[in-house]
Protein backbone atom coordinates (compact mmCIF):
# COMPACT_ATOMS: atom_id res chain seq x y z
CA UNK A 1 0.00 0.00 0.00
CA UNK A 2 1.16 3.39 -0.58
CA UNK A 3 -0.40 6.95 -0.70
CA UNK A 4 -2.04 8.45 -3.66
CA UNK A 5 0.24 11.56 -4.58
CA UNK A 6 -1.53 14.54 -7.27
CA UNK A 7 -1.55 14.34 -10.52
CA UNK A 8 0.27 15.56 -13.23
CA UNK A 9 1.08 19.03 -12.98
CA UNK A 10 0.68 19.34 -9.30
CA UNK A 11 2.97 19.32 -6.78
CA UNK A 12 3.12 16.38 -4.84
CA UNK A 13 3.75 16.39 -0.96
CA UNK A 14 3.28 14.06 1.44
CA UNK A 15 0.74 16.58 3.25
CA UNK A 16 -0.67 16.65 0.17
CA UNK A 17 -1.37 12.64 -0.04
CA UNK A 18 -4.95 11.73 1.07
CA UNK A 19 -5.92 7.94 0.73
CA UNK A 20 -3.69 4.74 0.65
CA UNK A 21 -4.27 2.71 -2.84
CA UNK A 22 -2.53 -0.69 -3.64
CA UNK A 23 0.66 -0.35 -4.98
CA UNK A 24 -0.64 -2.25 -7.82
CA UNK A 25 -3.63 0.27 -8.88
CA UNK A 26 -0.60 2.42 -10.06
CA UNK A 27 2.18 2.10 -12.22
CA UNK A 28 3.51 5.79 -11.12
CA UNK A 29 6.94 5.88 -9.76
CA UNK A 30 8.48 8.34 -6.58
CA UNK A 31 11.18 9.77 -6.19
CA UNK A 32 11.67 10.19 -2.89
CA UNK A 33 14.37 13.41 -1.66
CA UNK A 34 15.11 12.73 1.90
CA UNK A 35 16.59 16.12 3.49
CA UNK A 36 16.97 15.66 6.81
CA UNK A 37 17.92 13.37 9.14
CA UNK A 38 16.15 14.01 12.24
CA UNK A 39 13.47 12.48 13.62
CA UNK A 40 11.17 10.09 11.52
CA UNK A 41 12.13 11.24 8.25
CA UNK A 42 13.46 8.14 6.88
CA UNK A 43 10.83 5.55 8.76
CA UNK A 44 8.19 7.64 6.84
CA UNK A 45 9.83 7.79 3.91
CA UNK A 46 10.21 3.87 3.90
CA UNK A 47 6.96 3.34 4.93
CA UNK A 48 5.46 5.02 1.55
CA UNK A 49 8.32 3.52 -0.55
CA UNK A 50 7.15 1.22 -3.54
CA UNK A 51 9.87 -1.31 -5.32
CA UNK A 52 9.84 0.37 -8.11
CA UNK A 53 10.46 4.04 -6.29
CA UNK A 54 13.87 5.62 -5.87
CA UNK A 55 15.60 7.30 -2.47
CA UNK A 56 17.92 9.47 -3.15
CA UNK A 57 19.56 11.20 0.15
CA UNK A 58 20.77 15.11 -0.18
CA UNK A 59 21.93 17.64 2.00
CA UNK A 60 21.60 16.62 5.85
CA UNK A 61 19.58 13.40 4.59
CA UNK A 62 22.78 12.01 4.01
CA UNK A 63 23.78 11.59 7.67
CA UNK A 64 21.17 8.69 7.91
CA UNK A 65 24.43 7.06 6.11
CA UNK A 66 25.88 7.29 9.46
CA UNK A 67 22.73 6.61 12.14
CA UNK A 68 21.27 4.09 10.17
CA UNK A 69 23.15 1.64 8.21
CA UNK A 70 23.39 -0.64 10.73
CA UNK A 71 19.20 -0.66 10.81
CA UNK A 72 18.38 -0.26 7.33
CA UNK A 73 20.95 -2.20 5.07
CA UNK A 74 18.86 -2.32 2.49
CA UNK A 75 20.47 1.42 2.14
CA UNK A 76 23.25 -0.20 0.18
CA UNK A 77 21.15 -1.56 -2.56
CA UNK A 78 19.53 -0.88 -5.60
CA UNK A 79 17.04 1.82 -5.51
CA UNK A 80 18.84 4.13 -2.73
CA UNK A 81 21.05 6.84 -3.68
CA UNK A 82 23.73 9.31 -1.49
CA UNK A 83 24.49 12.61 -3.22
CA UNK A 84 27.96 12.83 -3.87
CA UNK A 85 28.42 16.66 -3.33
CA UNK A 86 26.93 16.21 -0.13
CA UNK A 87 28.87 13.18 1.17
CA UNK A 88 31.92 14.74 0.12
CA UNK A 89 30.67 17.93 2.11
CA UNK A 90 30.39 16.38 5.37
CA UNK A 91 33.35 13.92 4.98
CA UNK A 92 31.47 10.83 3.96
CA UNK A 93 32.91 9.77 1.04
CA UNK A 94 35.66 7.61 2.51
CA UNK A 95 32.07 5.51 4.81
CA UNK A 96 30.27 5.70 1.79
CA UNK A 97 32.66 3.54 -0.37
CA UNK A 98 33.01 1.01 2.57
CA UNK A 99 29.40 0.52 2.80
CA UNK A 100 28.84 -0.13 -0.67
CA UNK A 101 26.32 2.84 -1.29
CA UNK A 102 25.09 4.07 -4.60
CA UNK A 103 26.78 7.41 -5.21
CA UNK A 104 24.79 10.12 -7.23
CA UNK A 105 26.29 13.46 -8.75
CA UNK A 106 24.00 16.52 -9.14
CA UNK A 107 23.21 15.47 -13.24
CA UNK A 108 22.40 11.86 -12.48
CA UNK A 109 19.75 13.49 -9.41
CA UNK A 110 17.92 15.66 -12.29
CA UNK A 111 17.69 12.44 -14.83
CA UNK A 112 16.50 10.70 -11.89
CA UNK A 113 13.67 13.41 -11.14
CA UNK A 114 12.37 13.46 -15.01
CA UNK A 115 12.48 9.27 -14.83
CA UNK A 116 9.84 9.28 -12.00
CA UNK A 117 6.08 10.64 -12.42
CA UNK A 118 6.01 12.31 -8.57
CA UNK A 119 8.70 13.39 -6.22
CA UNK A 120 7.88 13.71 -2.32
CA UNK A 121 10.54 15.48 -0.02
CA UNK A 122 10.91 14.13 3.34
CA UNK A 123 11.89 16.88 5.80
Amino acid sequence: MRLKCGSAGEPATIRWCCRKVPATESTRTCLHLVVSAHGQTLADCLNQRVEADTVVFIDSGVMHLLADIADHPNLASSGFFFSHEDLEARGLMPFAAEQGVQILDDHATVRLLRKHDHCLTWK
